[in-house]
């Protein structure tokens, strides 16, 4: 399993012409082909950077919406988006800040079973951060795309999880989440979507992040590869 620590020592370089080419107007496809071949970088390594780097434009607009105060706010949740990174932490696998300052994975990378235990721990951990959020907020919702299998249960599950927790929340199924969230007019969205946070007409809070943050005491963060671009 590759961990950050494994990462060439070449991948600084890489990262930097990556950022170079996207900021020429490189399509990420075209970039990543030049720089991963050109530095050897591994199937990983290569999606760390499509995962993880951006534009300076697009990654400083999508940053623009981050906010961390959300009292009194509604929090609206991409449900499987977030447990999703939650899952990849548990498994070991990368979590980084990305260049846009939202914290994500590499885990569609790896091909392995999903194990349900792992899935009901990330739940877990998810519940616990929506529960130290709870007090400030208006309300939290999850939305869980109905297309995919067990969402009706899990939405379920979920509503008796909150209820005994004492968090004023709900979870739904919907047919798009994407959807919902790029159209709501009030409160704040937890997703780690770009296209999302790209055209959301409200603020980003990063719950993975906020979930996580009490569990890993530094986050590796490709924010840094932004001086590239002022040298």
């Amino acid at each position: 399993m590759m961990l950050l620590k494994d990462l060439k020592a070449n991948f600084i370089d890489a990262a930097g012409d990556y950022l170079y080419l996207l900021d020429k107007s490189y399509s990420g496809k075209a970039a990543l082909k030049i720089v991963g071949d050109r530095y050897g970088l591994s199937g990983p390594e290569r999606h760390i950077l499509l995962r993880g780097i951006d534009s300076r434009v697009q990654s400083v607009f999508r940053e623009g919406k981050l906010i961390r105060e959300i009292s009194g706010r509604v929090l609206s949740v991409d449900f499987y988006n977030v447990v999703f990174t939650l899952e990849n932490f548990l498994y070991g696998r990368p979590v980084f800040i990305s260049s846009d300052g939202m914290l994500r994975d590499i885990g569609s990378v790896f091909s392995d079973k999903k194990d349900k235990k792992v899935f009901l721990q990330a739940v877990s951990l998810l519940l616990e951060g929506s529960g130290r959020l709870a007090g400030g907020l208006s309300e939290i919702v999850f939305y869980l795309d109905s297309p995919v299998s067990g969402s009706g249960d899990t939405a379920a599950g979920l509503n008796r999880s909150l209820s005994d927790r004492g968090i004023n929340g709900r979870a739904e199924t919907v047919k798009s989440p994407d959807f919902v969230l790029k159209n709501l007019q009030e409160g704040v969205i937890a997703t780690s979507d770009s296209v999302i946070i790209q055209d959301s007409q409200v603020p980003v809070f990063d719950l993975a992040r906020f979930v996580l943050q009490p569990l890993i005491s530094a986050f590796y963060d490709l924010r840094d590869f932004r001086r590239f671009f002022d040298e």
